[in-house]
């Protein structure tokens, strides 16, 4: 089953399970991979999954770019 960004109230709720089949389907997918493509430190997807840190609007243009589809997705999953 897909995991479909307008299912979705809570962003971190949403990265964790997009995250999860990500990396079910693809095991190079990776947090160290994600902080690569992101240019920060790797631990930062999960403190910000775990609710230690906060999305910045970088971070959003970033994680939208890896886990939604199209524009649509993408504006949902900004606001």
């Amino acid at each position: 089953m897909a995991v479909n960004v307008f299912e979705y109230l809570n962003y971190r709720d949403f990265l964790r399970d997009a995250y999860e089949e990500r990396h079910s389907a693809d095991w190079r997918f990776s947090y160290r991979h994600i902080a690569e493509i992101g240019e920060f430190d790797a631990t930062l997807f999960v403190k910000i999954i775990q609710g230690k840190r906060n999305i910045t609007p970088r971070l959003i243009s970033i994680f939208a770019d890896l886990f939604c589809k199209d524009a649509r997705e993408k504006e949902y999953f900004g606001n």
